[in-house]
């Protein structure tokens, strides 16, 4: 899952030089871009430098040690949200700003990724040939095995999508109409 900035690192840059010669707003209507954004910018760029203003294209995951460190040193800091989530490496206030509100609620967690079947994905982009008489297999073999379209997808390399589809023809046309489908 990608993201694409509006603004390059570079423009961004470019962007804050023209802000520090002219006023912000007038910068923030040239850019069609928030005043605070422009102001955030600037923050990101003073503390974490040109890194500061890339876009990443992922997601950052944390610690629960790490998010309860940082939302334990913010109460005790007295700085705004914005600078202190700046200065200790995040990319704006609102990760901190959700961090402490779980905090205080008590459901602060560490990232847990969802647990993800890679090989089905594999499989939902596979587009292998079959023969008619495959076919007439794999259908004969999903209907033994209570339509279980995953079980049957993995044991033949095939996608999900092409077995569910085969059985849809069967069932609709019966087994005369399965052979003109010879490319999928």
């Amino acid at each position: 899952m990608g993201r694409k900035p509006k603004f390059n690192s570079a423009q961004k840059l470019s962007i804050l030089k023209e802000a520090k010669e002219k006023d912000i707003y007038e910068i923030s209507k040239k850019y069609s871009i928030n005043n605070r954004t422009i102001q955030q910018w600037c923050l990101l760029y003073k503390y974490q430098g040109i890194e500061g203003l890339k876009s990443k294209r992922t997601n950052q995951s944390y610690t629960l040690n790490f998010k309860i460190s940082l939302v334990t040193a913010f109460m005790e800091s007295g700085d705004s949200l914005l600078n202190f989530a700046i200065k200790n490496g995040l990319k704006s206030h609102t990760q901190l700003y959700n961090w402490i509100k779980r905090y205080n609620e008590g459901t602060l967690k560490a990232y847990q990724p969802r647990k993800r079947d890679l090989n089905l994905t594999k499989k939902r982009n596979s587009t292998r040939k079959t023969t008619f008489e495959e076919r007439l297999e794999i259908i004969e073999f999903l209907i033994k095995h209570d339509i279980n379209y995953h079980r049957t997808a993995e044991k033949y390399d095939v996608s999900y999508a092409q077995v569910y589809s085969w059985l849809v023809l069967r069932q609709e046309n019966g087994q005369v109409k399965m052979r003109f489908l010879t490319t999928n």
